[in-house]
């Protein structure tokens, strides 16, 4: 991990009152923080940074006051901690105004403001910085900021964040995606400022807000500033991964800064990113001098200020215990909180044996409870330097004890001892904030989140940068990301089973490893695999969990009606979000106990160019592990049928688990019902949107490969159950199971059988790939009849292929009990799984209806592509 050229950077760390990290620091004689609210403090601490070569300025803000301790915010307003407070925004252009360089990061909440007016208020500050601009963006974690905004208590922490991904993709629509690049034309001849076709609307209809018109704001030069973050929470880790670009960690030994500092990476890679596009700065306080002995004589000078009742009322806000309750000198153990849960959760492991509540207090009262170093500037730089290199962390957010003291005496002492050791700048990159930080422009890069609401031709680089080079990777490299996902599904599969355990957080990790952006074409982030490729990942899944598998089957039909689609606006809305790994789509299209192709779900018009949508819908398989929903309704009063899309949070959307079949129970297959859910126009297909004539044999595809999976983990299982098995039958002919002959022999068949489901279904996906291509290029003369032909073979083909791999299957999954004998019948072994799981998916589609379709084509010819309707009796043509 050492690179001798690898620099260290620099953040100041402050906020606009009179205590910020240090409570009580602020009645020492050399302490300027009382002038806080003067705008020389401000200039003169940024001219003091910029001379010193820091990278930022990082202003960190709460919208509410400390009052966890005693129930009351008496004690914050005694000790200053952190009230009164100013807005930290209106503080940086004067700031800017003074220097060149130095960058700023103010933070700003997600929880209160709507992001509509705090976008321009981000541009603004991009504009009048010239691109030095930056965001830290916070959930909030005071219950007394939401409070004073009206509402009772603030959100649960996780959805604080679910809140927070949803302003940022507004932000991120309004500031990257409403203005093309050559919007202003700014054309004093002709009159012209912008251009009105090259400035769209948004239409952000979600969850928590609803924004349908354009940014007001001219596109600034870095368009969306720099995102920071600072919450280390699982949670707030994830959220970082997906967004951020500086991520503020705090930690109190090495150790566990570098796990910190891999976990962080290892979320930005599960996003698709490249895991150096985020730079880590661990949160430290720096007491310096010319000499050791200076160093600590201004440490010890320091403690003497220090504010215990300061220090005990921040840690009750950040840990959201009341430290009041226990006695000074009583010591803390097993916080829980619904606050900053990293300090809750490492509050009593840091320290080895708890500490009493004035120990605390004490040690919150330099720094902020993070560590602190303290020596000469030498001294303090070897141990930057040999940080950096132990645990992979990008820089520093520097807090400090006196202002701006500490800072002063930072730049004097430790920034000319980096720079000799080659470890520090000595002058600034060109440019913005982004490009002095990554040095590769001044605009998010294209595998970040925010890059796929570009337009003007950004979106050929959406999506995971999976490599250094930015190629779309080859399948084994595909496959290998999502094979350790697909361990630890196969690891808890028979458990959750056994336990009806749906876990969506399964679901999370194969979206961020891949798996659902299979199909998405490049353009829009994708991989734009072919179907052989796509299926190879698919059976593997299979193989860990069929169930898994069966749920996730809606998305790809889903997704490949987004792909026949001619509505190119549908298209990019949804297969980004794909592309991106952002969501996976179940499904509500089936409707039982109805006539012949019969809809009842309606889907009607509403105001505002809105529709409702009402109706219940059966067997929907994966809504409840998916993040949208494909759904079939019926315009009300028209007869049209249409596709449409909902958010599967949406209000009035209910997802019930009801499916009570015997085998695929974790498929997701239960009633969903509509009540009066809100439907943007955007979310609807086209109205001349059919079906692809290869709608069945796409189908199908999935059934069978899932079918494909259970054969191999049949194989798998009772390869692993002979190996470890040590009691053998009296007539057998081994003396360990492994070598009985007829053990040897149910293996070999069940393995065979195995063998040839995945065979076949790879020779049938090699021809419906070809098929895909063929129709591409008919030409329009021959559209009908060779389309029809081509419709009517593929499907043909798809019915040999389940007429083969279905009774193959099932016959393993029976066969496979006789390795053991009664004890293969335990519920702990749990082969019965693969047998219930195939006998339901073989019944999708009833084995006796495809063998008379397929000797019926044999025997006289014409068979016709078609399309079933459950609870129907009748065949309906493709194109219906």
């Amino acid at each position: 991990m050492t690179d001798p050229n690898r620099k260290i950077l620099f953040n100041a760390f402050d906020m606009n009152c009179v205590v910020h990290q240090s409570p009580g620091l602020w009645r020492h004689p050399d302490d300027h923080a009382r002038d806080y609210n003067t705008i020389d403090y401000w200039v003169n601490l940024a001219k003091t940074l910029e001379r010193g070569l820091f990278d930022g300025l990082f202003i960190a803000d709460v919208l509410g006051t400390y009052d966890v301790y005693g129930s009351s915010n008496e004690a914050a307003l005694t000790t200053g901690a952190q009230v009164p407070v100013n807005d930290p925004i209106l503080l940086v252009s004067a700031m800017a105004q003074a220097t060149e360089n130095l960058g700023f990061g103010i933070t700003a909440g997600t929880a209160y403001e709507h992001p509509y007016p705090f976008a321009r208020r981000l541009a603004t500050l991009d504009h009048l910085t010239q691109g030095r601009a930056g965001w830290n963006v916070v959930t909030g974690y005071l219950p007394s900021a939401a409070q004073n905004m009206g509402e009772k208590d603030q959100l649960p922490h996780d959805e604080r964040y679910d809140r927070a991904d949803e302003y940022l993709e507004v932000v991120y629509k309004l500031l990257e995606g409403s203005w093309e690049d050559d919007a202003v034309v700014n054309d004093r001849e002709t009159g012209i400022f912008s251009d009105p076709t090259k400035v769209h609307s948004i239409n952000h209809h979600g969850k928590y807000f609803d924004v349908p018109g354009i940014a007001i704001t001219e596109p600034s030069v870095q368009r969306t500033p720099v995102i920071y973050q600072a919450g280390a929470s699982s949670r707030g880790k994830r959220f970082a991964g997906e967004h951020a670009e500086a991520v503020f960690v705090k930690a109190n030994s090495p150790e566990k800064l570098k796990e910190v500092v891999a976990d962080i990476r290892a979320e930005a890679a599960a996003a698709g990113r490249d895991p150096e596009d985020i730079k880590v700065f661990a949160m430290l306080t720096i007491i310096t001098g010319a000499t050791e002995e200076e160093a600590q004589s201004k440490y010890e000078d320091y403690q003497q200020y220090t504010d215990v009742l300061g220090g005990l009322t921040l840690m009750s806000g950040w840990s959201g215990a009341d430290l009041s309750t226990f006695e000074l000198d009583e010591q803390i153990r097993d916080i829980k909180s619904n606050a900053i849960q990293s300090i809750a959760n490492t509050l009593t492991s840091e320290y080895g044996d708890a500490p009493t509540v004035r120990e605390l207090g004490e040690r919150t009262g330099i720094g902020g409870f993070g560590p602190i170093l303290v020596g000469s500037g030498k001294e303090v730089a070897r141990q930057l330097v040999e940080l950096q290199d132990l645990t992979d962390i990008d820089g520093f957010n520097l807090a400090y004890a006196i202002t701006p003291g500490t800072f002063e005496d930072i730049v004097e002492f430790v920034v000319p001892e980096l720079q000799a050791l080659g470890r520090y700048k000595t002058s600034y990159a060109p440019g913005t904030l982004r490009n002095k930080l990554f040095g590769k422009g001044d605009r998010l890069p294209s595998d970040h989140r925010g890059s796929r609401y570009r337009v003007g031709g950004d979106l050929s680089t959406i999506g995971a940068a999976w490599t250094p080079s930015q190629e779309v990777p080859e399948i084994e490299e595909i496959l290998e990301n999502l094979r350790p996902v697909f361990e630890e599904i196969a690891a808890t599969a028979a458990a959750r089973e056994a336990d009806r355990n749906f876990d969506r957080r399964l679901v999370d990790k194969l979206k961020r490893a891949g798996f659902t952006r299979l199909r998405a074409p490049v353009e829009y982030g994708g991989y734009g695999l072919n179907l052989e490729d796509t299926f190879r990942a698919y059976v593997e899944l299979a193989a860990a969990d069929s169930n898994l598998a069966q749920g996730l089957r809606p998305h790809f039909l889903a997704v490949e009606s987004l792909l026949s689609a001619k509505d190119e606006g549908i298209k990019r809305r949804w297969l980004t979000r794909v592309g991106a790994g952002e969501i996976a789509i179940g499904n509500a299209l089936t409707e039982v106990g109805n006539k012949p192709g019969e809809i009842t779900t309606t889907l009607s018009p509403g105001a505002d160019g809105f529709f409702l949508l009402n109706g219940t819908k059966f067997y929907s398989t994966g809504s409840l592990y998916a993040d949208a929903i494909f759904v079939r309704a019926r315009i009300a009063g028209t007869g049209e049928d249409v596709f449409l899309f909902v958010d599967r949070n949406a209000p009035g959307v209910g997802l019930f688990d009801d499916w009570d079949g015997f085998g695929q129970k974790l498929s997701a297959s239960g009633t969903t019902v509509f009540n009066q859910v809100i439907v943007p126009e955007e979310d609807i297909l086209h109205r001349d949107y059919t079906a692809p004539g290869v709608t069945q044999a796409f189908a199908q595809a999935h059934h069978l490969a899932t079918l494909a999976g259970i054969g191999t983990a049949i194989e798998r299982d009772i390869t692993n159950y002979v190996r470890e098995r040590a009691r053998i039958f009296s007539h057998g002919a081994g003396t360990i199971p492994r070598e009985d002959p007829q053990v040897q022999q149910v293996v070999g068949e069940v393995s065979a059988k195995a063998y040839a489901a995945r065979t076949v279904l790879e020779g049938f996906l090699r021809n419906l790939d070809a098929a895909l291509v063929r129709l591409e290029g008919i030409p329009e003369s021959k559209e009908g009849e060779f389309r029809e032909a081509i419709y009517a073979s593929i499907e043909l083909e798809a019915f040999r292929a389940q007429l083969t791999i279905a009774p193959a299957v099932l016959d393993a999954a029976n066969h496979a009990f006789e390795v053991g004998g009664a004890s293969a019948t335990l519920k702990t072994t749990a082969l019965d799984r693969h047998w219930r799981n195939a006998r339901v998916l073989a019944n999708h589609n009833p084995l006796i209806y495809r063998a008379r379709l397929v000797g019926e084509d044999v025997l006289n010819g014409g068979h016709q592509a078609i399309q079933y309707t459950i609870g129907s009796s009748e065949k309906v043509g493709a194109s219906a």
